[in-house]
């Protein structure tokens, strides 16, 4: 960490701790994908890829249809928690849209929701893994192709880490 921000100028360093405080304030008003939606509003989706990452409100109206009250409460009595599985995460959309719902439930998603997922994407990735880590979310994160299940690397948020980790 000290290497790297010997590269940049104070201001520079105090323009990333601001970009991080405004995450953190919109995170706050409620989990969306910030910013999976900011990078499709700047135009910087991968077309080449194919890539357009989930519009917050399709993401919520699945979330929506998947987590009844029923289905949540039979999946933790079971197992303890919910196991999310999302093979091309993106920016995070549904995920973040399944914590809502949870959340309408009653539950705190920090204790019952468990998030394995991946994207080719390593921005994408990286999107992810930031706003589930600040939200306190269990999460392995993957770097992986998920239709030739090429896994280049796992990352462990850090309430997984705290948590005990997932397999």
């Amino acid at each position: 960490y000290k290497e790297i921000i010997k590269s940049y100028s104070k201001g520079e360093l105090d323009l990333f701790a601001e970009m991080l405080a405004s995450l953190v304030i919109e995170l706050e008003k409620g989990e969306i994908d910030v910013l999976g939606d900011l990078m499709m509003r700047m135009g910087f989706g991968a077309d080449s890829l194919g890539q357009y990452f989930t519009p917050n409100h399709i993401s919520s109206l699945v979330a929506k249809l998947s987590i009844t009250p029923d289905l949540t409460e039979k999946q933790i009595k079971e197992h303890g928690t919910i196991r999310l599985t999302e093979p091309s995460v993106g920016g995070g959309s549904l995920v973040l849209s399944v914590i809502n719902k949870l959340k309408e439930l009653g539950y705190n998603y920090q204790q019952v929701l468990e998030v394995v997922c991946g994207d080719i994407d390593i921005s994408a990735l990286h999107m992810t893994y930031i706003q589930l880590s600040l939200l306190g979310v269990k999460a392995k994160v993957q770097h992986t192709n998920a239709l030739s299940f090429e896994i280049w690397s796992d990352w462990y948020t850090p309430a997984c880490i705290l948590d005990g980790g997932l397999i």
